[in-house]
């Protein structure tokens, strides 16, 4: 069975739920292949300690904000140096060249360029992961699906993505607009109030009921606690640790 499972779905700013970030498996009894969509500071450790790290073979990356990228560093790291998984690197995926070059040289470079104590050379990110670039990603391991990067707005000035998963799974990655209406499940970015980097809750509460009903709210602020999603038509706040089948929609 292919399914999501989460591993944080706070904001940026909200710790208590772990930074936004989600496997995609292909099977619920043992650990499989495994797709990490998103890597922020707080995912490694989440992973390490539920014994996952080990089998996350693909990493997406959807845009270059720490709360999404902060954790790749220790996650290459660890794979390369304590698991000394040197030919078997993960694969890494981003959308365009430049965003792979910006990611190595403002994010993870000055971390990771020097290996360990025995180790002269330079590293470079070649050495912790097998970079892929382009819109379209294809995985070997079936019934993994396929994925497709969809340029969305953020922060200006910032490559920014969400993710079309299988045809009709949406992730919406962090932007300011709605998710495609003909999407028939759908994991939205929010915040809870008008006029920051992120779309507001009020406003995805005016889309139409058929699409809200389709729509799981997460990257959820600190007050989530103070709202009730299912009022106004969601079917719920994602949680750390939910799982989502993804069969019917695949």
């Amino acid at each position: 069975m292919t399914h999501v499972e989460w591993i944080g779905t706070g904001a940026g700013f909200n710790p208590e739920l772990g930074n936004t970030s989600f496997l995609i498996r292909d099977s619920m009894k043992h650990l499989g292949n495994s797709i990490l969509v998103d890597c922020g500071h707080t995912v490694t450790s989440a992973l390490k300690m539920k014994g996952y790290l080990p089998k996350v073979t693909d990493i997406i990356i959807t845009h270059l904000h720490d709360d999404h990228v902060g954790g790749l560093g220790l996650l290459g790291q660890i794979n390369c140096f304590a698991y000394e998984n040197h030919g078997n690197r993960p694969r890494l995926y981003l959308a365009s060249d430049e965003m792979a070059h910006e990611l190595w040289e403002s994010c993870l470079k000055a971390g990771m360029q020097y290996g360990g104590s025995n180790v002269t050379k330079k590293f470079n990110i070649d050495d912790y992961f097998d970079v892929r670039v382009g819109e379209y990603i294809r995985f070997h391991h079936r019934p993994l699906p396929d994925v497709q990067f969809r340029f969305t707005p953020h922060v200006p000035g910032m490559e920014n993505y969400g993710l079309m998963i299988g045809g009709n799974v949406y992730y919406s990655g962090d932007t300011t607009v709605m998710p495609p209406f003909d999407a028939k499940l759908i994991f939205q970015d929010c915040q809870f109030w008008r006029g920051g980097v992120h779309i507001s809750l009020e406003e995805l509460a005016a889309m139409p009921d058929y699409v809200k009903a389709n729509t799981n709210l997460e990257h959820l602020g600190e007050t989530f606690k103070d709202i009730n999603p299912v009022e106004l038509g969601f079917p719920k706040f994602v949680m750390p640790g939910d799982i989502f089948d993804l069969k019917p929609y695949l």
